[in-house]
């Protein structure tokens, strides 16, 4: 039990970690951190047009 709890609360640590690196790195870089509602490269607009994918 004891080292199921431990692997849980590594990975919680590791998101944890993982998502603070990322919105601290977005600050350096100025550009800021995205609402809940936009996607994670707001920046980058809407998105690629269908145009972009011509198999399809």
């Amino acid at each position: 039990m004891s080292d199921v709890l431990g692997g849980w609360l590594l990975g919680l640590a590791l998101v944890v970690s993982t998502a603070w690196a990322f919105d601290s790195w977005r600050g350096e870089m100025g550009l800021g951190v995205p609402a809940v509602t936009e996607a994670l490269e707001p920046e980058l607009g809407n998105g690629p047009s269908r145009d972009s994918h011509p198999g399809r």
